[in-house]
């Protein structure tokens, strides 16, 4: 049964608030940089946000922190899947970048 935007408003506001620091300070002993942490966290807000309800939510904390794992396992999946089709932002041999060969292959395709 989905709650009122008010109802999710003020258990964000008093379950998950609460842990965001601590969830900085993993995140950034896990050797994550600033800038990643403040889009973990955002990532995680909006996660939450779009929730119809939270009744489910045994513990704030937990959830919050599991949303932040599961955005670093995937930003870590787009890595690799990334680095495996050679767009990584440094030039080729021949000095191309990976745009650059990103726009070749799609012309070819």
């Amino acid at each position: 049964m989905a709650q009122s935007r008010a109802e999710v408003i003020a258990w964000v506001g008093s379950h998950i608030v609460p842990h965001e620091a601590s969830l900085r300070a993993w995140l950034r002993k896990a050797g994550q940089s600033e800038e990643e942490i403040n889009d973990i966290v955002q990532d995680a807000y909006v996660s939450i946000a779009r929730l119809d309800s939270v009744a489910h939510i045994r513990s704030g904390r937990n959830y919050l922190f599991q949303s932040a794992k599961n955005l670093v396992l995937m930003r870590v999946r787009r890595e690799h899947i990334v680095g495996n089709l050679g767009l990584s932002p440094t030039p080729d041999v021949n000095g191309r970048s990976a745009n650059d060969c990103f726009s070749e292959s799609r012309k070819v395709l």
